[in-house]
């Protein structure tokens, strides 16, 4: 499996631009393709393929007609490209968290990933990127800000006009993003949803390692950065998602240093009744 891992990234890792990549291409420098007869290594990249799209990186076959060109390009993999800007990353250490995180959050359920939408959020969101989507039959034009996951859920917070509303993600369907970056101003990140209005919140601060923060930061609303370098990160956390916050600190494994907790107490009650 670890082979199988290795490869995987070696795969992304070719996708550095915006041309397309042939098979021809990928088979040639990707070692474990080399000396595999053309159907063995067909089954191979199909498997590839599917293991990345379960963790939302999607690569497509596309023939531009126009050009001439055709090839493989890529979708859903900004969370890999910031995690390989931290000196500290660790390629085992990723995908151990990706197999805690594949454990308890349900994929059949569509829980955890919502495999192509949420990926692709994240890559809108930060790359302040408009988006196209049919929501219950509807056509949908909106400025996406912020994506959040509440008792196994995910919701998107977007701008349709000057309205902020939410919408769920699993009720998506033909998402299109938007080319140009930078289209809109960054929305005030301290802007919650509805239910984290609510009271009896728990909040502490928390440290640790900067790579389990960039996979799962987006796992629990009401995180505040309040130090970052290449080795660790302490956040703020100030929530009442008490589900996702006990699967998080499951995620974690250990590592973790807890300051400053309130309310602590309601969390613990809470972890004695499920």
């Amino acid at each position: 499996m670890k082979n199988v891992f290795k490869r995987a990234i070696e795969l992304i890792s070719l996708f550095n631009s915006d041309a397309l990549v042939s098979t021809d291409f990928i088979k040639d420098n990707i070692k474990d393709y080399r000396s595999l007869s053309e159907q063995s290594f067909r089954r191979a990249f199909e498997r590839d393929k599917s293991l990345l799209k379960s963790f939302g990186i999607n690569l497509i076959y596309e023939n531009d007609k126009w050009s001439s060109d055709k090839g493989y390009s890529i979708s859903g993999n900004y969370i890999y490209k910031q995690l390989i800007k931290n000196n500290s990353f660790d390629i085992n250490n990723f995908f151990k968290t990706f197999l805690y995180l594949k454990k308890i959050y349900s994929f059949e359920n569509n829980s955890f990933f919502e495999v192509e939408n949420v990926s692709q959020l994240l890559e809108a969101i930060n790359e302040k990127r408009r988006i196209g989507f049919y929501y219950n039959d509807t056509y949908k034009k909106v400025k996406p800000v912020g994506l959040r996951l509440f008792n196994n859920i995910w919701y998107l917070a977007a701008f349709e006009d000057t309205a902020l509303k939410t919408f769920i993600v699993k009720n998506i369907s033909n998402m299109k993003i938007g080319n140009k970056q930078n289209l809109f101003m960054e929305y005030d990140k301290k802007t919650k949803f509805s239910w984290e209005e609510q009271k009896n919140n728990i909040s502490f601060d928390i440290t640790l390692p900067t790579y389990l923060y960039e996979i799962s930061k987006h796992l629990i609303s009401g995180f505040k950065t309040l130090s970052k370098n290449f080795e660790e990160v302490k956040v703020q956390v100030d929530t009442n998602d008490f589900l996702n916050l006990y699967k998080f600190l499951i995620l974690l494994n250990g590592n973790y240093k807890l300051e400053n907790i309130k309310n602590g107490k309601l969390f613990i009650e809470y972890i004695n009744e499920i």
